[in-house]
C-alpha cells in the first residue's frame, strides 16, 4: 500500500509541474468581414522546438476554439480554413498577399491564459476539373501547381486526384502547370508550351472549372511533387 501512495504522490506531483508550466490560449476566428468561422485551424507557432508538436485546435460551430498545455512561450497564433476557402498563408502565397497580422501572445506563471481574435483572409479563387490521358481518356492523379505570372520558376507543387480542388490566388495574375511522369507537362489554358501559356486572373471566391488533358511522352521526365518547386 505504502508504494502505491508513493506512486500515487508522484504522478500527482508531475501533473502539478505539467500544470504549473503550461498555459491555454483560446478565442475566436473570423473571416475578413468579421464573421466567425467553424471548422477552421488554429496553430501556436514560435521558432523553438516542441518535439515535433504544434499547439493545435479547431474551432466550433460558433468559431471559438482553445488550445490547451501550451508550454510557457511566445507564440504567434495563425489560423486557415481550407474548405471555406482561406489558405495557409505562407511560401508561395506571400508572393501574392501580403503577410497577415496574426496575434502574439506571451503565456507565463504570472499570465497563463490568453484570449485572441484571429482574422483570416482574403479568400482565395477556387480551380476544379478532371485531369486525364488525352489518348485513352483514362483518369491520372497528377502535381498541380501555380506561381506569379512574372515569377514562372516559384511555384507550388500539390499532388491531386484525377478530380481535383485547388486553391489558387485571387485578384492576382497566375500561371497554371500541370505534370506528371511520362507525359508532357501542360500549362494553362492547355498547351505544352510554356511560351504558349497565358495566364488567369479570378475574383475572391471565383470557382473556374479547368480540364486538363495530359499527352504522353516516353521516357518524359517530370519533377518531384508534394515539395515546393523553385
Amino acid at each position: 500500500m505504502k508504494w502505491l501512495l508513493a506512486v500515487a504522490l508522484i504522478f500527482s506531483g508531475t501533473l502539478t509541474a505539467l500544470r504549473q508550466s503550461t498555459g491555454s490560449i483560446r478565442g475566436i476566428v473570423v473571416n475578413e468581414e468579421g464573421i466567425p468561422m467553424k471548422g477552421a485551424t488554429v496553430h501556436a507557432g514560435n521558432n523553438r522546438p516542441l518535439g515535433g508538436r504544434v499547439p493545435t485546435a479547431f474551432t466550433d460551430e460558433t468559431g471559438h476554439f482553445i488550445i490547451q498545455d501550451v508550454p510557457f512561450d511566445r507564440y504567434e497564433i495563425t489560423g486557415y480554413n481550407e474548405g471555406e476557402d482561406y489558405p495557409e498563408l505562407d511560401g508561395v502565397w506571400l508572393l501574392f498577399y501580403k503577410r497577415p497580422y496574426w496575434p502574439k501572445v506571451n503565456l507565463t506563471a504570472q499570465e497563463p491564459a490568453a484570449t485572441v481574435e484571429v482574422r483570416l483572409g482574403p479568400k482565395t479563387s477556387v480551380l476544379v476539373g478532371n485531369i486525364s490521358d488525352a489518348i485513352t481518356g483514362a483518369p491520372l492523379s497528377a502535381c498541380v501547381g501555380f506561381s506569379p505570372i512574372s515569377q514562372p520558376n516559384s511555384r507550388t507543387a500539390y499532388p491531386v486526384n484525377a478530380s481535383y480542388r485547388l486553391l489558387i490566388p485571387s485578384d492576382a495574375e497566375v500561371a497554371v502547370k500541370v505534370w506528371l511522369e511520362g507525359y508532357e507537362p501542360w500549362y494553362y489554358p492547355g498547351t505544352d508550351r510554356q511560351s504558349a501559356s497565358t495566364s488567369m486572373r479570378l475574383k475572391p471566391g471565383e470557382e473556374k472549372n479547368v480540364n486538363v488533358r495530359l499527352r504522353p511522352k516516353k521516357n518524359a521526365h517530370a519533377a518531384l511533387c508534394g515539395i515546393r518547386i523553385f
